[in-house]
């Protein structure tokens, strides 16, 4: 696999029912930049915002509701699996660690979009070239970089 995947083609209709997504039982351990670089260096997609919103479960545990923005998504097969099921059952799953994953679904609140100052992390297309590659990741998956001599490259 290319270390490098070009932005999506996809149809801005397409993108734009896809780029507000949510994903609830955060633990308070994962910040917003940990969820960037997981959408990212698994050649999914390009964040532009996270927003992690407090709560306690029912065993009053402190969990986090992260509201994303995609700024877009990669070029990938992963990526186009992963818009195919967040659009067919409104459910795609992430890996966060080792085999644990989360739930990735469609923001259906606020509009789908929170910017709250306190919360919300902002990340630009320049954040990315300095963005860790700690993540762990399954042995068929690498970390990449953006690459500026495209500028349509992820």
């Amino acid at each position: 696999m290319s270390s490098h995947h070009k932005i999506s083609t996809y149809s801005s209709k397409s993108k734009m029912e896809t780029t507000n997504l949510m994903i609830v039982g955060v633990q308070k351990q994962f910040t917003a930049k940990f969820i960037a670089q997981l959408f990212w260096n698994q050649h999914i997609a390009m964040v532009r915002t996270v927003t992690l919103i407090p709560y306690l479960d029912d065993n009053s545990e402190i969990y986090n509701i992260a509201y994303i923005t995609l700024i877009d998504y990669c070029d990938s097969e992963i990526a186009y699996n992963f818009i195919r099921k967040l659009k067919t059952k409104n459910l795609a799953k992430i890996v966060y660690q080792d085999d644990d994953t989360w739930n990735v679904t469609l923001n259906t609140h606020n509009n789908g979009q929170l910017v709250l100052d306190r919360f919300t992390t902002i990340f630009s297309k320049h954040s990315y070239d300095t963005i860790d590659a700690n993540v762990t990741l399954r042995p068929h998956q690498q970390h990449f970089k953006l690459n500026h001599n495209h500028k349509k490259i992820c």
